[in-house]
């Protein structure tokens, strides 16, 4: 045994002695990260130690786990050591790999020096490798962690998600999902997961759903949940379901109107649909721009009202009676059609006192029926 060899190893037991751990969980990075012939152990001052843009790791500095670490390095120090190479442009100065939450913790500590780790001059491949082994490979990741993680290895296998997905073990749907999440989710939305208390429980699941949805979509559904119990991710996707218009549905002509729209969940492959068939994936297309459905289909609806008009004479405007319709609803079609007929029986075209009605609220709006009108018909 060397005499370096030797002196590496007390300082290892020094630190494991200290901290109450074992040597094994003090040298856990060593078994994982591959050693070079310039890797050493040193001590540096934490100003030469400058931050890679690679670490997916979002550090909330007010966050219960952040305070007690700062508080465990004022008491015994950094522990387990950062690592570092020699910085490729800055000379005299070091990049970090890993341990970012550590070297912030022990500059919050006014600590001038720490424990690294130093692999010299590596190359930046290597250099990546070490990173993604301390922090992409881990399974304590937020879904923004994640979201940040799979972007940058997105970039570095130049948008290849089969390469990616590969590398981190998951589906290529998977790496899709938290891709939205951390391009598509809107700010408020992600300083919402890490400061609000109320969404301390939404999971990578439910982040996943709000990211695949247009920004403002994203800002009602904040709204809604903002003094509300977490759901379920089952109710999440009932509750989004309902907001979204299947297009085959549409009454006017999808192909010549919607071609042109990304609001589409075809749009978006991997975030909706669990198959790759495009036939299934445009037979499934749905709306995701609600306003934008509702402002088509009342245009819709008045066309359908002066086309019926001309026909029949004497059509009415209905609502059906079952459907449940709001006083600012039922004003604003007052405003539009007239009189509302809501009280009524059905009938048949001819029959004594039947008069055609077109319905103008509901899943039904659109549709020609023959009625007789009943009672009071006030909302």
């Amino acid at each position: 045994m060397t005499a370096e060899t030797n002196e590496r190893r007390l300082l290892v037991a020094a630190i494991a002695s200290k901290f109450g751990k074992s040597m094994r969980w003090v040298l856990r990075d060593e078994r994982e990260i591959k050693m070079t012939a310039e890797t050493k152990l040193t001590q540096l001052n934490v100003t030469d130690i400058i931050p890679s843009g690679d670490n997916p790791r979002i550090i909330n500095e007010k966050s219960a786990e952040f305070i007690e670490l700062v508080e465990s390095i004022e008491r015994l120090g950094v522990i387990v050591p950062v690592h570092v190479r020699d910085h490729p442009v800055q000379a005299g100065k070091y990049e970090l790999l890993a341990g970012e939450r550590r070297l912030l913790a022990a500059a919050k500590t006014k600590r001038k020096i720490i424990p690294a780790i130093c692999h010299g001059q590596i190359d930046n491949k290597e250099a990546f490798e070490i990173t993604f082994i301390e922090n992409f490979a881990r399974q304590d990741l937020t879904p923004l962690e994640q979201g940040k993680a799979v972007e940058t290895l997105l970039i570095k296998y130049k948008g290849d998600t089969a390469a990616v997905a590969s590398k981190l073990g998951k589906s290529t749907r998977w790496v899709l999902q938290r891709q939205a999440i951390h391009k598509n989710l809107i700010g408020e939305w992600k300083k919402a997961i890490v400061e609000d208390y109320e969404f301390r429980d939404w999971t990578a699941s439910h982040l996943q759903i709000i990211a695949a949805l247009p920004a403002e979509f994203q800002k009602d559904i904040l709204a809604d949940y903002s003094f509300s119990d977490t759901p379920s991710v089952m109710e999440l996707e009932k509750e989004v379901a309902k907001e979204m218009r299947l297009l085959s549905s549409a009454p006017w002509d999808v192909n010549d109107v919607c071609s042109k729209c990304t609001k589409r969940t075809s749009c978006r492959p991997g975030l909706f649909d669990d198959t790759s068939d495009a036939e299934v994936i445009k037979k499934n297309d749905r709306c995701l721009d609600k306003n934008c459905w509702d402002n088509k289909f009342a245009a819709y609806i008045e066309q359908r009202a002066g086309e019926l008009k001309k026909q029949y004479n004497e059509l009415v405007f209905a609502v059906m009676p079952d459907d449940y319709i709001n006083y600012y609803e039922y004003k604003e079609l007052k405003k539009k059609f007239g009189n509302i007929t809501k009280q009524w029986k059905s009938s048949k075209e001819g029959a004594k006192g039947a008069l055609p009605a077109l319905i103008v609220f509901g899943k039904n709006a659109g549709e020609l029926r023959w009625l007789k009108p009943l009672g009071d018909n006030s909302p």
